[in-house]
């Protein structure tokens, strides 16, 4: 638990350290000093070594954290460790590396882990209740942690993808616009590998549309999940330009390991609610798993049961983000829309 506080400077933020988290952690708690505001989504930082806390820093303006707030959002990060530690125990079974990076979606607000270096992470607490902000809020993460382990000597390991975007967007416009003669030409669908107990007509509507929406380019995986079990899982693993990604697995395995996860979903789900509740997020509307080769995305749905989609290539993990955004709002998911 933190024993000090650092009271508001003229950029309005707050910093907590635990007492061991002195000098040795002045850099990084610098860089989230600058990342929070009270006129930003995002409005709290907190640094855990194994989970356990050394330093928060948050907004101390109008409509941020007050310190009655504090206990609870430790609270609320600890717990996020916690579901974290189990969701990627069962993600390891995909031979897709370490979870990375967590978003955790609610109605009114998210709540962040970014992994750092092994045994160390970064939460993150950001306000909105739609698209642009919470991305606002996840990009300052993404930068921060980049910062951090740029400080250390070490790589990127392209949290959310968002280095090859940044890198695509800088090298289109130093290009220039394209003329639509130029664009590139939409690649052939590869033939999905479905797996089906539908029994509701509503769920072939789901199924198809989720086949329409397989993609190499983008989400490489689709599946339908009642009560932790599924409906129809429609992939196109077996795709020639997918094949690098199994070299230690089979797209069998990845199918089993999936609904691995969404089982272990299914069992975290009243944790990952509570967790939310603590800071009055509502109720969970998107969930994103970044792992390092790739990325896990869900979203109840309105009737029930969970929409769970896959990418496997880490510099698609954006890209394939927007892309089942978009067919959760064809489906009837609860993943906020802009």
């Amino acid at each position: 638990m933190p024993d000090a506080i650092e009271p508001a400077d003229a950029g309005r933020v707050v910093t907590r350290r635990a007492e061991h988290a002195r000098q040795n952690y002045d850099g990084i708690v610098l860089t989230c000093r600058a990342a929070v505001g009270d006129t930003e989504p995002l409005v709290y930082l907190a640094h855990y070594t194994r989970g356990v806390f050394d330093f928060a820093v948050s907004a101390a303006g109008r409509g941020a954290p007050q310190p009655e707030d504090h206990d609870r959002l430790d609270r609320s990060g600890r717990q996020l460790n916690l579901a974290v530690a189990r969701l990627e125990k069962v993600c390891g079974t995909l031979d897709s590396g370490a979870l990375i990076r967590v978003v955790l979606q609610g109605e009114h607000a998210a709540l962040f882990h970014y992994l750092k270096v092994d045994g160390q992470s970064i939460f993150g607490w950001a306000r909105g209740e739609s698209v642009e902000p919470i991305r606002a809020a996840d990009l300052r993460i993404f930068d921060v942690v980049e910062t951090a382990v740029g400080g250390l000597g070490l790589q990127s390991i392209n949290w959310g993808g968002f280095r090859t975007r940044a890198a695509q967007a800088s090298a289109e416009l130093a290009a220039g616009a394209r003329g639509a003669a130029d664009a590139p030409p939409v690649e052939p669908a590869a033939k999905p590998h479905l797996v089906s107990r539908i029994r509701e007509r509503a769920d072939e509507e789901i199924a198809r549309r989720a086949s329409d929406a397989l993609s190499v380019k983008a989400l490489h995986y689709l599946g339908l999940f009642r009560e932790g079990e599924p409906v129809f899982c429609v992939d196109i693993l077996d795709a020639a330009d997918l094949a690098q990604f199994f070299q230690k697995t089979s797209p069998e395995g990845r199918r089993d390991g999936y609904a691995a996860v969404a089982r272990q979903l299914r069992l975290q789900e009243n944790r990952l609610e509570q967790v939310l509740g603590t800071v009055d997020g509502g109720r969970v509307m998107r969930l994103v798993l970044d792992v390092a080769l790739g990325a896990i995305y869900v979203t109840p749905l309105r009737d029930g049961g969970i929409l769970l989609g896959v990418t496997l290539e880490q510099r698609l993990v954006d890209d394939a983000d927007a892309a089942f955004g978009r067919l959760s709002g064809r489906v009837g998911g609860r993943w906020p829309q802009c």
